[in-house]
């Protein structure tokens, strides 16, 4: 089964001040609910003209998935793009629930920062979330 959904994730700029950036997911459902696909993102796919891959699930009323993106993609502390395709992509985890009343997914994302080893026994991770909402076109 094929289902588009098209929506938008929330983030803050390095001055704090809130963002949106639109997205559309094409994707391929098996048996299980489980599926895969790609996603075209606002921001990202218009500068490169790449796709990011997706895989997920859906149960019931939950629904879990993870965009990649297919090279480096970040902003300095100035807010400007850095795109480097020589560089692996990272992960974006995204959960959330389907919320009747609107007739929507909407849930949170979540990313892994930059790693930092302190001392011989501590990492630290920064994690930076935000929220998302979607609906199937």
């Amino acid at each position: 089964m094929n289902r588009k959904y098209t929506g938008k994730y929330h983030d803050v700029d390095q001055n704090d001040i809130p963002f949106s950036v639109q997205f559309s997911m094409n994707v391929v459902f098996d048996s299980k609910m489980i599926f895969k696909g790609k996603v075209w993102e606002e921001v990202f796919s218009k500068k490169t003209d790449k796709f990011l891959s997706v895989k997920g699930f859906i149960d019931e009323d939950h629904i879990s998935f993870i965009k990649q993106y297919p090279c480096f993609f970040s902003s300095d502390i100035n807010g400007e793009l850095i795109i480097d395709c020589s560089k692996p992509g990272h992960e974006v985890i995204y959960d959330g629930y389907w919320n009747e009343e609107k007739g929507i997914w909407e849930g949170e994302w979540e990313v892994e920062g930059e790693t930092n080893l302190l001392g011989t026994d501590d990492v630290i991770s920064d994690i930076y979330t935000g929220d998302f909402e979607m609906k199937m076109d």
